[in-house]
């Protein structure tokens, strides 16, 4: 942008420069000659403008400089690239050239002239009607140009206004003004699921670490680049192992503003207040969501700071100079294990009103680049990190009957590691029961990364599974999964919508399970409610139901209710739901309803480290109604067309039916007889917490090994 002397030159002339950022609305009118050209000599005099603090302003202008260089450094560099290209191929790129200088004429009074201080009454009177000034245009670009500073020196190029567009972050429109409104749910949801959530740190870090070592253009095993990230970014051991200039170098090379979760002006502005009121030895940061939005921020960064360092090693060995060799690792370190700001104008404006749209988008857009660049050495990182860990998984569970009980989507997403009886299992509450004497167990689970764990983990489980069983269904369903999921990446919906739809659906989008359970749905919505459903939703959809004075609104469902919550603000949304619960019963202004005991494996946090109790929406009970709904459809028609005198449609259906299908029927009644008896036993005031949640785990299980043991007869031939 600018040359070493032009650089020292204005920094010396400007040593006591500060800041002042006004707010300036623009005025309206004419401008003519005298109105922009004016004596530059002026009197200093002060406003009545907001100023905003010097110290913020210069560190905004820090960014905004820092970002405009790196826009300069992209732009030009693709300019270089194509101009190469049709210095090959002269026809290719026609668009792209570079402007000629264009000037602007300006005719210009005699009254023009006196007002900038010019004496006219010696120039002739001709000289003055003809007079004019020409300029070159310096700021002005057209819709289809592009500018670029090389070494000081400005230069304008042709590009088109499709390209022109694409590099552009000025465009502002009517869009930002409606997400305003519409897009509140979306900031409320990327705070709650990312900024201050402890689960979001538990699912990236290791789901970071197996991508980032595979996209990664070093060899390293998994965890590596976390364990070396964290030496570099926590102070006291890098200062130890010296690694402070590495550090440095990171932050120079701009991928440390990379991750998903960044800081708003609010959190640099109440920095600026403690500078001012109290200088401290530590940077010590006490709001408890400051903290969690810390913690998660750098728990990004720890894979990205480990990549960069392998990297920029690589790169000097190589024989790069310095310089350029902390830009290209700072590169690899933004897009690996993705760039979740790298994204085109249009998705910029989607990702206004759908939170993580980028950030599958940018995802996608990493794996693809590193097959495409390193096909065979991503491809065997992929099946030596992931596959084999899969196939273990898969060896170790695949007879398990208690594996089998898990949901479909716990297995999907996480490797799962069975712990048998042990102090672990006592600590979070896992132990069998004594006096049945219940093995004690619970799964430690992996997360495992998102594409490439569903491909080459996933994938591989259940290719397992078909050469086991001979099932289709095994591959046809994880194929149709495999596509729903790719084909969602690319449909923005927007979040304040979600819930609507889900509730229109029945069924979430991510995991795909029904949002009230198959047992609940032909309940009134005052009674589709579960052990973990809060008070404060229960409260609301009694608020809906007295206003609409519909009693099967799905709107008022307290589990519908609980879904936007989750939808709306992330998981850290719903704790604060039953926070609001603990209010309430405290303050009583409602009964306590002594709620079945959640042990510790089931509470938030730890339900993600450890799984064992399954719930109503177990693998198993979800198999049994996808096969029962069909059943019911077909008994139902036979019905009507019975019940209408139409025989011979009614004995069509009948032979269409299923030869076990018997099986689904009686096994259908015996579960909805004991979804019967969790409710009584939710509602009584007679059980304690701890017998509350034993009968009903009871029920439960019950209730899976009923759907085990009927779909077993029901595929029977």
């Amino acid at each position: 942008m600018l040359t070493e002397k032009a650089f020292k030159t204005m920094t010396e002339a400007n040593k006591d420069y500060v800041t002042f950022h006004r707010v300036i609305e623009p005025k309206s009118g004419k401008k003519e000659f005298g109105n922009i050209i004016v004596n530059p000599l002026k009197p200093f005099k002060g406003g009545e403008q907001k100023i905003y603090s010097p110290l913020e302003s210069v560190v905004n202008n820090t960014y905004l400089f820092r970002a405009i260089g790196e826009r300069n450094v992209a732009n030009k560099n693709a300019i270089d690239l194509i101009l190469k290209i049709k210095e090959i191929d002269p026809t290719a790129f026609p668009e792209v050239y570079k402007s000629p200088l264009r000037t602007k004429e300006t005719r210009v009074t005699s009254e023009e002239l006196k007002k900038i201080g010019i004496d006219v009454s010696k120039l002739d009177t001709e000289i003055l009607d003809g007079f004019s000034l020409f300029r070159k245009e310096q700021g002005y670009l057209k819709p289809t140009e592009i500018q670029i500073f090389r070494d000081g020196k400005r230069e304008v190029y042709e590009v088109g206004k499709d390209f022109a567009r694409a590099f552009s972050r000025l465009d502002r429109t009517v869009w930002d003004d409606i997400t305003k409104y519409i897009g509140v749910p979306t900031k409320m949801l990327r705070a709650g699921a990312t900024q201050i959530n402890p689960e979001f740190m538990y699912n990236n870090i290791p789901r970071d670490a197996f991508q980032s070592s595979i996209l990664s253009k070093t060899w390293h095993p998994p965890f590596f680049s976390t364990i070396q990230g964290a030496a570099i970014l926590i102070k006291p051991i890098r200062t130890a192992l010296g690694y402070q200039p590495i550090f440095e170098q990171y932050v120079k090379s701009g991928a440390y503003r990379s991750s998903l979760v960044q800081m708003d002006r609010n959190y640099f502005q109440k920095s600026y207040k403690d500078l001012f009121t109290g200088i401290k030895p530590l940077n010590v940061i006490t709001k408890p969501f400051e903290i969690l939005r810390v913690i998660s921020e750098n728990s990004e960064a720890l894979n990205r700071i480990g990549n960069f360092k392998f990297s920029l090693d690589k790169y000097l060995k190589e024989g790069f100079e310095l310089k350029e060799a902390i830009r290209k690792a700072g590169y690899d370190s933004k897009v690996n294990p993705v760039d979740y700001l790298r994204s085109g104008v249009a998705s910029r404006q989607m990702n206004l009103v759908s939170a993580f749209f980028t950030a599958r988008i940018g995802a996608l857009t990493s794996v693809v680049e590193a097959f495409k660049a390193r096909p065979y050495a991503t491809t065997a990182k992929s099946l030596a990190y992931i596959s084999l860990l899969s196939f273990y998984n898969w060896l170790q569970n695949h007879d398990d009957p208690d594996y089998q009980r898990l949901s479909q989507i716990r297995k999907d997403l996480f490797w799962n590691f069975k712990i048998t009886n042990s102090s672990i299992t006592d600590l979070l509450g896992a132990a069998g029961a004594k006096e049945i004497k219940e093995k004690g167990y619970f799964y430690f689970s992996l997360p495992k990364p998102f594409e490439l764990g569903l491909l080459f983990g996933t994938g591989t489980e259940r290719l397992l599974d078909y050469y086991k069983t001979k099932d289709p269904e095994a591959i046809k369903n994880f194929s149709l999964n495999f596509i729903k999921d790719f084909s969602k990446s690319f449909i923005p919906i927007p979040d304040v919508g979600k819930p609507i739809f889900e509730a229109w659906s029945e069924k979430s989008l991510f995991t795909g399970q029904p949002i009230v359970p198959n047992s609940l749905k032909n309940l009134p919505a005052e009674y589709q409610v579960t052990q973990h459903t809060t008070e404060t939703s229960k409260l609301v959809g009694q608020l809906i139901r007295t206003i609409t004075g519909d009693d099967f609104s799905g709107l008022s469902s307290p589990l519908q209710i609980d879904n936007a919550i989750r939808n709306w603000t992330g998981p850290v949304g719903n704790q604060l739901a039953k926070a609001i619960d603990k209010v309430l019963i405290e303050s009583g202004l409602i009964d306590d309803p002594i709620k079945p005991d959640v042990p510790i494996h089931e509470q938030f946090f730890f339900r993600l480290i450890a799984a064992k109790n399954p719930d109503r929406n177990a693998q198993p009970v979800t198999d049994f109604y996808k096969e029962w709904e069909k059943v019911s459809k077909r008994l139902n028609a036979i019905k009507n067309f019975r019940d209408s005198g139409d025989i011979i449609s009614a004995d069509k259906e009948e032979a269409k039916l299923p030869v076990n299908y018997i099986d689904l029927e009686i096994a259908f009644k015996a579960i909805r007889f004991k979804e019967e008896q969790i409710r009584n036993i939710f509602n009584a005031k007679g059980f304690s917490a701890e017998e509350k949640r034993e009968n009903i785990t009871y029920l439960i299980d019950s209730i899976i090994d009923e759907s085990i043991i009927s779909l077993k007869r029901f595929k029977q031939k």
